[in-house]
């Protein structure tokens, strides 16, 4: 496949983008604060929330969806159009069963994880942050979802659309959360992102139609990219972790620490969102084509 150099525009586009979402992610975590503040129940949603957000960031968007970039954007540049889709839908096909199955089985054993993610809650706490964990599944499994089928439609030259429905997604959060939430308990801000992820999977819908990357595989399909994505699930662990160990001690002290943690995190991120990610988007697999 023949790829044509990015206008400067582009890249504009997809800091733009990247920071409109980063926006409304924001304008969605005060929202979250002004509803709720630094309560129990916001220490039980953002308690709940690190596991989902964990597997799709870290374990599918940090170790899976590079390699696969990088594996799909080369087939696409050597002219091995059939082989990249294949290899795609390979990919789709294995988050689809490996995910959904992984999601039951977390909504099953909400109860005992809740247990060891937050052991200084109180019972009714514990059961708020298994219930949530339940709900959440559903964006766990849709972002995921997302942070893949972007890494396919990079691969494939379609930059724009990846930051697009990111924003799109935020933004259906931040709408549905001030609409529907008001008045309403914790639970509608677990319901805003699982709107959103949804919204924003969707949006991509067309566009990997477009480029036949939903379409049946016409070559077998070459093997997923599984050492370079165990060697980055390795590199990644020791940052997860940190998230993941710091809401058991965070959850025996005050009311509303675990919600400081998650609302600060947010604002160290930020940079990384509004210039890194999206020139690495375009850089990345222009480098592997090249």
């Amino acid at each position: 496949m023949a790829t044509r150099r990015p206008h400067p525009a582009l890249y504009a586009l997809l800091v733009a983008s990247a920071g409109g979402a980063a926006a409304f992610g924001f304008v969605r975590e005060a929202a979250i604060g002004a509803l709720y503040g630094a309560s129990r129940q916001s220490d039980a949603y953002y308690a709940a929330f690190i596991l989902p957000f964990v597997a799709a960031f870290f374990l599918v968007g940090g170790a899976l969806a590079p390699p696969l970039t990088a594996a799909v954007a080369a087939r696409f540049g050597s002219g091995d159009e059939a082989g990249g889709r294949a290899l795609f839908v390979r990919a789709l096909r294995t988050l689809l069963l490996g995910g959904g199955a992984t999601a039951l089985l977390v909504a099953a054993a909400s109860g005992p994880i809740a247990a060891l993610l937050v052991p200084g809650f109180d019972a009714p706490a514990r059961a708020l942050t298994a219930s949530l964990l339940t709900t959440l599944t559903i964006y766990g499994l849709a972002t995921s979802l997302v942070q893949l089928a972007a890494a396919g439609l990079v691969a494939a030259g379609s930059y724009r659309a990846p930051a697009l429905a990111t924003l799109l997604g935020n933004a259906t959060s931040v709408a549905f959360l001030l609409g529907l939430g008001r008045g309403r308990g914790i639970e509608a801000a677990a319901w805003a992102m699982n709107a959103g992820a949804v919204v924003a999977l969707l949006a991509l819908v067309p566009r990997l139609l477009h480029h036949g990357l939903l379409s049946r595989p016409a070559v077998p399909a070459p093997s997923l990219p599984w050492r370079d994505t165990a060697l980055l699930v390795v590199s990644l662990a020791t940052a997860a972790s940190v998230d993941l160990l710091e809401r058991p001690f965070a959850s025996t002290a005050a009311v509303g620490t675990i919600a400081l943690l998650s609302f600060a995190s947010k604002l160290v991120h930020l940079p990384m969102r509004l210039v890194a990610a999206p020139l690495a988007s375009v850089a990345f697999p222009r480098l592997v084509k090249s």
